[in-house]
């Protein structure tokens, strides 16, 4: 006599698909913590950009101080109030734009679950990089821009955004089901 084999069957649904998880307080899927602490360096050099344009305000607004505000200025040597200084002091209101708004851009986008904020952050490298322009308090944003893109790229990372992708792509939806399908003479030919 043999012995009864056992049935080979499936593993449940939930199993072979692995839920989202979802936050109860938001809905939508839970942040990771290392994704939290990549965005968290990615602001930290957006708040050290602005720090390192206050201070090069500070300087310039002295006419003292003004030919060493900023590392653009000691460059260049402007005459204070000259058009060419102008021109440079909003160049370096421009550069400081750009300083602000690539880690912060890509770290709002990173918070909710765009996949596109990782080359967002990788661009905010070199964007940060112009940050020679102002003074060293700037130089400091290249390495946190450097510590936060990396961390973006990381595994854990990678399948948080594959939760949002998953999230909102939605419930799939089938087709409604046909009427049923008679088979030989129509009832109405009858």
């Amino acid at each position: 006599m043999t012995e009864p084999k056992e049935i080979a069957t499936l593993p449940p649904l939930d199993l072979i698909v692995p839920t989202i998880p979802l936050s109860e307080a938001t809905g939508q899927p839970r942040r990771h913590p290392v994704m939290v602490v990549g965005i968290l360096f990615l602001y930290a050099a957006a708040v050290l950009a602005m720090v390192s344009a206050g201070v090069a305000w500070w300087h310039s607004m002295d006419m003292a101080r003004f030919p060493t505000a900023t590392k653009l200025i000691e460059i260049t040597a402007p005459r204070p109030g000259g058009w060419r200084s102008i021109v440079l002091v909003t160049a370096l209101a421009l550069v400081t734009v750009l300083l602000v708004a690539t880690p912060s851009v890509s770290g709002f986008n990173a918070w909710n679950g765009h996949r596109w904020s990782r080359i967002a952050a990788l661009v905010s490298i070199p964007v940060a990089a112009l940050g020679w322009f102002l003074n060293p308090i700037a130089w400091a944003g290249v390495p946190l821009c450097v510590i936060g893109a990396g961390i973006l790229w990381t595994q854990p990372v990678g399948r948080y955004f594959d939760h949002w992708a998953t999230f909102r792509a939605g419930e799939v939806t089938l087709p409604p089901e046909p009427a049923p399908i008679v088979y030989g003479p129509l009832p109405r030919y009858r």
